[in-house]
């Protein structure tokens, strides 16, 4: 079985480059022998990031088990705090209109990932911004949203043990719920001792479900 893995961020995000390059050494690293594939990414030197907003939203919606977004996100004023702007690039603010994107602009083709969404955006863990973020996932996936950058330390302590876990095995469960309970099962000891940036897993809803905040975390 191959595992397909898909890393994205703004070519003018450095801290984002930075976090992706730990998430590629991450997956180098995990033992087991799964075969795994790294879509080009802000780690490739053939590939630094993705230079505007049309090739993130293509590369968004590339078929993936588990995709890495990472960023700035921040609540749209004119729409009245929902968080329907995601904003990314070297600050906060974006410094051209081709640096960020509204979540409605990902449009019909919606998000790749099939299992897994892992969001390294400050506010990611937020409940308004996953609201606006699921009708564009598909059902069931497991998503790990940061309320706050997680940079390289945090990635070390979430994506570094993740990966080993989700890779162990030449035939890896990818199913959702197994990456749900993978996701759970590493963001517990690392929140817990925290005041901010605490992480939050939550499900994309099944068709005609309601959808919920799986497992809240302390």
């Amino acid at each position: 079985m191959r595992v397909v893995v898909n890393l994205i961020c703004f070519r003018k995000y450095i801290a984002g480059r930075r976090f992706l390059r730990a998430v590629r050494q991450a997956i180098i690293a995990s033992p087991g022998g799964a075969d795994v594939y790294v879509y080009p990414s802000a780690t490739d030197e053939r590939d630094e990031g993705f230079a505007g907003r049309a090739e993130v939203l293509t590369a968004l919606a590339r078929p993936a088990d588990l995709t890495v977004i990472s960023g700035h996100c921040a609540p749209d004023a004119s729409a009245r705090g929902k968080f329907s702007a995601w904003w990314i690039g070297e600050k906060v603010a974006p410094s051209t209109p081709d640096e960020w994107f509204y979540l409605n602009q990902v449009g019909d083709h919606g998000i790749g990932a099939t299992t897994g969404l892992l969001l390294d955006c400050c506010n990611g863990g937020h409940a308004d911004f996953f609201a606006e973020l699921a009708p564009h996932l598909r059902p069931g996936v497991a998503c790990l949203g940061m309320s706050g950058t997680m940079y390289l330390e945090d990635s070390r302590q979430l994506i570094l043990p993740m990966f080993r876990e989700l890779l162990a095995a030449p035939g890896p469960d990818l199913g959702q719920a197994r990456v749900a309970e993978v996701m759970r099962a590493v963001v517990d000891p690392v929140g817990a001792g925290r005041r901010t940036n605490v992480p939050h897993v939550r499900r994309a809803p099944v068709a005609g479900e309601v959808m919920t905040v799986a497992a809240p975390l302390p």
